[in-house]
């Protein structure tokens, strides 16, 4: 694990096929490991939409998103609940990483993992008519991020999340000053 003392930012951006902006926001870098970038929004962190801000969310969420996968998985508050989003392959720019998801999502909910939105991502295909590498990607992302974290494997497993929770409070106490972070 790579990244305790960093204080970098970049802007979460996240939208929906094949280009269309749907909310943001700003996280702490907190490391590299051979799974991906690790990021991490501390508890009242705000999501914007344009100019908008949409949400003060209460919980602290990490991030992995994998270098050159089509997933990004996020653990949620203290409860540590796991979601996997199926996005293209992220963008990484200078200040933003950019992630467009395709609706598939692998859900953990008490110990047991499953897909859903499976129906979402059929009318979401047809609707924007999704290329033919973006629906097999997709497809076959949604069925491997599914049996690993089933499987219990890393990335996707509370242990290795633990430790990025406790950099990102490190980073965001840091960041904040006063100690006064609700990670």
């Amino acid at each position: 694990m790579d990244g305790a003392g960093r204080n970098d930012r970049i802007w979460v951006v996240r939208s929906k096929w094949p280009d269309r902006p749907w909310s943001r926001a700003l996280a702490h870098v907190l490391g590299t490991d051979e799974h991906g970038t690790w990021v991490g929004l501390p508890g009242g962190h705000t999501v914007h939409r344009g100019d908008t801000v949409v949400e003060t969310a209460p919980f602290p969420v990490v991030m992995c998103i994998p270098l050159d996968g089509w997933w990004v998985a996020n653990w949620y508050g203290r409860s540590v609940e796991l979601m996997v989003d199926v996005v293209a392959p992220p963008r990484w720019g200078d200040d933003a990483v950019t992630l467009v998801g395709l609706d598939f999502r692998v859900m953990v909910h008490d110990g047991e993992a499953r897909l859903v939105d499976a129906e979402r991502f059929e009318e979401q295909r047809l609707l924007y008519e999704y290329p033919s590498t973006i629906e097999s990607g997709a497809r076959r992302a949604a069925a491997e991020v599914l049996a690993t974290v089933s499987a219990g494997v890393a990335p996707f497993t509370l242990d290795l999340a633990v430790g990025w929770f406790s950099i990102l409070r490190a980073v965001a106490d840091g960041a904040m000053g006063d100690g006064g972070s609700t990670v």
